[in-house]
């Protein structure tokens, strides 16, 4: 279900938009976390460095968006970009929501000039999803459930073969803090673990998939 569309133009020149890209950057150092960049002693600033002098070689590095403070562009490209694009919910257990429809497919051809998606499909440790249908799932590997990554994975491909970049959301909550004291990944530890585990396999996954623009991680 498409829920809103937008634009994001850079550099940004109101307070209100500054102060929201702060928060783009923050989410793009807390996924380079979550993917075991800091974890293995690598910063997320030399694995940009890798990929920009990978590109100018010509080697196989996923096509990335390349950021120089506010300004975003294409990889060999020196010219700001644009991005515009809209936001879409999937659900894993929801019916109309738990694939990508065939009325979502038309979006491209109603929008074609659609450079990012926002996908919201990660719902894990979530308040608004139904009983046993929450991607959260202490059994199962790493602690995210199967069928919610194999709904992730259509819907990326759906994204980056129309030749958009695709940003993966998560919706939590109750992990976020909804659930009350000591439930959310700031203070529970054991929640905490799992949601790094998740986010890093999340990130392998799509680690070498062209177009991801990064990952909104709660």
């Amino acid at each position: 279900m498409v829920q809103a569309a937008f634009e994001l133009v850079g550099p940004p020149t109101s307070s209100y938009v500054q102060r929201h890209w702060r928060v783009i950057l923050l989410t793009l150092s807390a996924a380079a976390i979550a993917s075991g960049w800091l974890l293995h002693g690598t910063s997320p600033l030399t694995v940009l460095r890798s990929s920009r002098l990978c590109y100018a070689l010509g080697c196989n590095a996923p096509r990335r968006l390349l950021f120089r403070g506010s300004l975003i562009s294409l990889p060999g490209r020196a010219e700001p970009l644009t991005l515009r694009g809209f936001n879409i919910v999937l659900k894993h257990g929801e019916a109309g929501l738990d694939h990508v429809t065939r009325q979502d497919r038309l979006v491209f051809k109603l929008l074609p000039h659609t450079s990012l998606v926002r996908l919201v499909v990660n719902h894990w440790a979530d308040d608004v999803t139904a009983p046993g249908a929450d991607c959260y799932d202490d059994a199962a590997e790493d602690f995210l459930r199967p069928e919610c990554l194999a709904l992730l994975e259509e819907a990326v491909s759906w994204v980056t073969e129309a030749g958009a970049f695709a940003v993966i959301t998560a919706r939590s909550a109750l992990a976020a803090g909804d659930a009350g004291a000591n439930a959310s990944v700031f203070e529970n530890v054991t929640l905490r673990m799992h949601w790094v585990r998740m986010w890093g396999a999340v990130a392998r996954r799509f680690a070498s998939t062209d177009n991801i623009a990064g990952y909104e991680v709660t």
